[in-house]
């Protein structure tokens, strides 16, 4: 049978291991349930893709309307 010492000694192990289990648990939950910072990144994650959207259609709605303009142009030119 371990003596009172080696319990004692076993049982601030455990207690430390313990503690520290649970402190790593908190920042797990506390990052997972951190809901206004997920809003937040998901809202610019949102807001990048639009912006990047609407520029590339900028772009390809200027080159067709170019394209358009010289095609339509050249026509009444030869009608």
């Amino acid at each position: 049978m371990p003596s009172e010492q080696q319990l004692e000694y076993e049982i601030a192990l455990a207690r430390n291991d313990l503690e520290h289990n649970l402190a790593e648990l908190q920042l797990v939950v506390r990052d997972k349930l951190d809901v206004r910072r997920r809003a937040r990144d998901a809202y610019e994650r949102a807001r990048r893709s639009m912006r990047a959207f609407a520029e590339r259609n900028v772009v390809i709605a200027t080159v067709a309307a170019l394209l358009g303009g010289f095609w339509f142009g050249h026509r009444r030119r030869r009608a």
